[in-house]
């Protein structure tokens, strides 16, 4: 008889003996334990034809939690894994800290961290406990970046840069319409190639503006200490915010 079989034998009633062979079997698939009330009806009526036992003998809503989890923790010592305790839980926050500094997408790192838990042989939370984790690390990675930005900003640099989203008018001499006219960050990422006097003379602006824009913000970069994938992934993230969104309907 299987090692699993042996040990569910021992348990005292039907309900228990099931409850502890599915949750052994779903573990021994994806590392990771189910609810009772989530056990499939296939699953349920397989098992019960393993034991020889009657559906009818079997009452899941009595498979109480003090009984689950006592069976999980024997399950997990017996498969030679550790539960996601405590300490498991804030070496793994820090592993989330360090991908989110990188910019890695939240979904990304919710695979790394269930390959982490596996290679460490660390039974795998729910969803949502990952999910907390996750969410929690990026929240604080965007407080701190909001903190050193409040600090290392200045008024000049702070007008600097509110100055890029003011609409310039695309033709000499146009008024500036809020339907048609350009920001100046705009037309800072697309620099004439023209040849012509007036447009050499602009995209000396232009790059005089780009100038004083690295000079201020050199140190503030240095502060915030992102990659510059981590750059790239904020600069997107303002563009699709709400303060972008109610500025170009201004």
């Amino acid at each position: 008889m299987p090692r699993d079989q042996q040990l569910a034998a021992t348990l005292r009633t039907p309900t228990n003996q099931l409850g502890f062979l599915l949750s052994w079997g779903y573990f021994t698939a994806t590392k990771q334990f189910f609810l009772p009330q989530t056990f499939r009806s296939l699953d349920i009526e397989y098992v019960a034809r393993q034991l020889g036992l009657s559906l009818d003998a079997v009452d899941l809503a009595s498979y109480d939690k003090q009984t689950v989890a006592r069976h999980q923790e024997l399950i997990v010592q017996y498969a030679g894994f550790r539960a996601f305790d405590d300490e498991v839980r804030t070496f793994l926050a820090q592993e989330i800290t360090g991908m989110v500094r990188a910019q890695l997408k939240p979904r990304l790192i919710f695979w790394r961290c269930v390959d982490v838990l596996l290679r460490e042989k660390v039974a795998v939370p729910t969803y949502f406990r990952l999910a907390d984790l996750i969410l929690t690390a990026i929240n604080r990675q965007k407080q701190t970046l909001t903190t050193l930005l409040t600090h290392t900003l200045s008024e000049q640099t702070r007008a600097l840069l509110d100055g890029l989203f003011v609409q310039s008018p695309t033709l000499d001499g146009d008024p500036v319409d809020s339907q048609t006219a350009a920001y100046k960050l705009t037309l800072l990422k697309n620099l004439s190639q023209s040849t012509k006097p007036g447009k050499i003379k602009e995209r000396v602006t232009d790059l005089t503006v780009v100038r004083e824009l690295h000079t201020r913000l050199s140190s503030v970069l240095t502060a915030l200490d992102l990659p510059p994938d981590g750059i790239r992934y904020y600069a997107h993230s303002v563009l699709k915010s709400e303060i972008f969104q109610i500025a170009r309907r201004a």
